[in-house]
């Protein structure tokens, strides 16, 4: 694997609350991307004025964290000269506007001008745009047009135009970062067309998880990498190859993965395929007051699971691997409690995929969100293969013949 593999985190601004600035591990990551910057009046706005510009931290130079996360002196950068950070914009709660914003030629200008001047002034080395998603598939709340996919491209054309003109003319030999988070749903990515826009951006971050949760029918895993049910096949691996038959240059293909889980509750000691609970109708999401560490929406961080892996564990947990799907679960028969996550093995299967189809690394969702830089360490492990993957990934036999099923 050449030394152009990336490995791009995201922070939320949220972050702060749960863990310091300068514990983000940034010597690890090729890109850092802060989410999320708004849109008021057309134009990219600030979603946490006090924080985000407002807020001083220890030998910053200017008042805000994203000034922090820009310093090279004083700062994030300055522990990674080579780090990129991209301003993330929308996500799945601001996406709003983008319809808006995207459908004629003044609106796209205002808006492009002012993301040029956001880079500018904060030091960003890009821009990520998140709009979830064009033409269906985002909050109900959202503005949406049949025309999208169509307007998604001209504003993607005229933000490159005005970040390439900023670079030249503002900035010497400065060249501005252009990524898009994507859907894992094949459909919905469809209103785009993605080879098109991959080739004005650096990055097309496919968000390969969500596959089921709380909204769906049954219980099924969150980020599963190969398919449990032919209808629909959601699966990380369906989504990739996606992606992939559209034409994208796979080096620009971000494999995104979830540094969270997802519980479902009242799940029976019942196996399909030898799996316990898979499929079964789903009686709901664990609740914040039922366990320990979920959230809203049945999810709870890496962080937050980790000791239910452990055996002998208070809610009596325990491990399992799905060998059909290579994803881990964990499954409480007192509780009947059930949680899709990633970890160790999971990622180590993925990074054979990466290098199986020369994609462009590892996307992750959410940096805050891992047990002592555990599951980044993994793909930190994954970055530093040089060699073919076949004798650098120690995987399973096993899986390598789960895997073979679908290869090419």
């Amino acid at each position: 694997m050449s030394s152009d593999f990336k490995v791009v985190g995201y922070v939320g601004n949220w972050f702060y609350y749960r863990m310091s600035p300068d514990t983000i591990p940034v010597e690890k990551l090729t890109h850092l991307i802060y989410a999320f910057a708004t849109i008021k009046d057309n134009k990219i706005a600030l979603s946490e004025q006090w924080l985000d510009e407002e807020k001083w931290f220890p030998g910053s130079k200017k008042p805000g964290l994203m000034n922090y996360i820009n310093d090279k002196d004083n700062g994030i950068k300055k522990r990674n000269s080579n780090l990129k950070t991209l301003i993330s914009v929308g996500g799945w709660t601001m996406s709003k506007e983008f319809s808006i914003v995207a459908r004629d030629k003044h609106s796209r200008e205002t808006f492009c001008n002012s993301v040029a001047d956001f880079v500018e002034k904060y030091g960003f080395d890009g821009v990520d745009i998140d709009w979830e998603y064009p033409v269906e598939g985002g909050m109900s709340t959202n503005q949406y047009h049949q025309d999208d996919g169509k307007n998604f491209i001209k504003l993607l054309s005229t933000l490159r135009e005005k970040l390439t003109d900023r670079g030249q003319t503002v900035h010497p030999n400065k060249y501005y970062e252009i990524g898009i988070a994507v859907s894992p749903n094949t459909r919905v990515a469809d209103h785009v067309d993605m080879k098109e826009a991959s080739n004005i951006v650096d990055l097309v971050n496919v968000m390969a998880y969500d596959y089921y949760g709380g909204w769906s029918q049954i219980v099924g895993h969150n980020s599963n990498l190969l398919p449990f049910d032919e209808h629909p096949p959601f699966s990380a691996f369906t989504t990739i190859k996606h992606y992939i038959e559209k034409g994208i240059e796979t080096k620009k293909i971000i494999f995104g993965v979830p540094f969270y889980g997802r519980g479902y509750r009242e799940v029976l000691n019942e196996k399909k395929n030898d799996v316990i609970g898979l499929s079964q109708k789903s009686n709901g999401i664990i609740q914040e007051y039922e366990l320990s560490g979920v959230m809203e929406g049945g999810v709870i961080y890496y962080k937050n699971l980790k000791p239910y892996t452990n055996e002998g564990n208070t809610q009596g947990f325990a491990y399992h691997f799905d060998k059909t799907t290579l994803t881990p679960y964990l499954y409480s028969e007192n509780k009947k409690f059930w949680i899709t996550f990633e970890n160790y093995e999971s990622l180590q299967i993925k990074c054979f995929l990466i290098h199986r189809y020369n994609l462009g690394g590892f996307m992750i969702w959410e940096l805050s969100q891992d047990y002592n830089e555990e599951l980044i360490s993994i793909v930190d492990v994954c970055k530093k293969i040089q060699i073919q993957y076949e004798s650098n990934i120690p995987l399973k036999m096993e899986y390598f013949k789960a895997i073979g099923q679908h290869l090419k």
